[in-house]
């Protein structure tokens, strides 16, 4: 009967593991969309799960699953039958908390953090003292050798490790760092290109890093490497004076001439280049980078050929933030194009909104980086998360 009473309660024990294991798999993917969560001022996101979020530094708002596991790791210490191995586990426990608050400097206010480190301490002093206090046997002296053997086999080989690691991310990063490569016109598409890699590089879809050259370029003279060589995929933001940028038509006839990928978004103002225009649309325009480069008039000719062929991604002139997701996915699926405008409606108790003329594509883009820059700060009230006021929206009263 004994044994049928234990068998019992090991299968309801292992039932109710299923609690703590669903809540921390439910945790860590919320987690994992807040940052997508942010750039889009998804209030019902932040009303449902921002407890888990605003004690923290918005950097460091994954610090919640430290939190997390580090009490569930010290629920299941009291587990290990040695008081020595318990009283070991939890010290290293409170030891790689300790580290990690004193590196991310996580909570929003900032006296906590040293709050945080003081009863760290504390509770490593208290430690300290119940080990000397906790009988030792013969067999408690062989578990804390082997848990010591295995600490120093761990530091052996964790420098080994990591620089396995270093190199294969090198090695990976040389294969085709980039995984896309924004080709703009500056004066035309700044404000949209800053705002498109902001949301890309927040796509969980989008596994390599974004170029931009205000952020990624340090010499001029490495630019077509760039392309050549770490780029997996060139998108052509299509604007009104794109094929007047001699270095964007540069960008254009290197990606072709390499075999990467060209995906083209026609933005307002944007036409599609014709075979029987492209001979004549080079005269006026300085060239120099082009040949200093060794690229030849026939090889851009085939690459502005090869981009009339290619489907067009259509970009509406009031292009909002769930539209701008869907290009998103879009363009990490390789296939700009099939994505709907979907307006959403606003919140009447919201406090901030961002007006800008949104009959300007750059204005409106500029809107929305600053939503997207604003929101990660003021996420502790949802109704002051700004939100950027269509033309058919009217102002909430309480804005």
């Amino acid at each position: 009967s004994e044994s049928t009473s234990h068998g019992a309660m090991v299968i309801f024990s292992l039932i109710a593991l299923l609690l703590p294991i669903s809540i921390s798999a439910s945790v860590c993917m919320t987690v994992r969309q807040y940052p997508r969560a942010m750039r889009r001022g998804d209030a019902e996101f932040l009303q449902s799960f921002g407890f888990l979020f605003i004690r923290f530094r918005p950097q460091v708002y994954w610090y919640t699953r430290v939190i997390m596991f580090r009490s569930l790791f010290i629920g299941f210490v009291p587990v290990v039958p040695r008081a020595s191995a318990q009283i070991y586990l939890l010290q290293v426990a409170l030891i790689v908390s300790f580290a990690l608050v004193i590196h991310f400097k996580p909570w929003r206010v900032a006296s906590m953090n040293w709050l945080d480190v003081l009863l760290g301490a504390v509770m490593l002093v208290f430690l300290n003292i119940a080990s000397f206090t906790a009988m030792v046997a013969a067999q408690d002296v062989q578990i804390i050798g082997w848990l010591c053997m295995g600490l120093a086999l761990l530091v052996t080989f964790v420098a080994p490790a990591v620089m396995f690691v270093s190199m294969i991310r090198r090695l990976h990063a040389t294969a085709r760092r980039y995984q896309f490569f924004l080709c703009h016109h500056k004066a035309d598409m700044g404000a949209f290109a800053r705002w498109l890699k902001m949301e890309l590089v927040g796509d969980p879809a989008v596994l390599g890093d974004v170029f931009l050259d205000s952020d990624n370029l340090d010499s001029l003279d490495r630019l077509l490497n760039f392309v050549a060589a770490d780029t997996q995929s060139l998108v052509v933001l299509g604007s009104r004076s794109i094929y007047s940028r001699p270095w964007c038509i540069a960008e254009m006839a290197t990606a072709y001439g390499n075999g990467v990928g060209l995906l083209v978004l026609a933005l307002p103002g944007y036409s599609a280049p014709t075979r029987e225009a492209i001979p004549g649309m080079f005269e006026g325009l300085d060239l120099e980078c082009l040949l200093e480069n060794g690229i030849s008039a026939e090889l851009v000719a085939a690459a502005l050929a090869s981009i009339c062929e290619r489907p067009v991604g259509e970009v509406p002139l009031d292009l909002d933030v769930k539209a701008m997701g869907q290009l998103t996915e879009r363009l990490a699926r390789g296939d700009p194009q099939g994505f709907a405008q979907r307006g959403s409606t606003l919140r009447d108790d919201l406090a901030t909104v961002i007006i800008a003329n949104v009959s300007d594509f750059e204005a409106n883009a500029s809107a929305h980086v600053l939503r997207a820059l604003l929101t990660p700060h003021l996420h502790e009230n949802v109704v002051q998360i700004p939100r950027v006021l269509r033309a058919e929206q009217d102002l909430p009263p309480n804005a």
